[in-house]
């Protein structure tokens, strides 16, 4: 049995594969982080639009519209996303878009993102 002198840690090829995980982990994260900080932004957008009372969907969709301007989200066409209808006083928003990023060569990665919120007509 070998004393505790002969315990030296890991090898340089050991250090070399947790230095390329937690690169690759660092690369996904730059990559990915702001689809989710604009989706973040849009549920916080469509959620504060719920909590006043809308005189109609158009009404709705302004103020969405208004808070996707104020938040500067860009790159998303928000007539496509954003579907809005009104039955029987009740106005339903429902989020829906995916967007594409590039990894690496012939590899991309497809987030999907969906949010539903509701509020009453006046």
């Amino acid at each position: 049995m070998e004393g505790v002198a002969s315990q030296k840690g890991m090898s340089p090829l050991g250090w070399l594969f947790v230095v390329a995980v937690l690169a690759c982990a660092v690369s996904l994260g730059l990559k990915l982080g702001p689809h989710y900080m604009t989706f973040w932004s849009l549920k916080k957008v469509m959620d504060r639009a719920a909590t006043e009372r809308a005189d109609s969907a158009s009404d709705f969709y302004q103020r969405v519209q208004r808070g996707v301007q104020v938040n500067g989200v860009e790159g998303l066409d928000l007539k496509k996303a954003l579907s809005i209808e009104e039955q029987g006083g009740v106005i339903r928003a429902h989020l829906n878009y995916e967007k594409r990023e590039h990894l690496v060569a012939n590899l991309d990665l497809v987030l999907v993102f969906t949010h539903d919120t509701s509020v009453t007509a006046q």
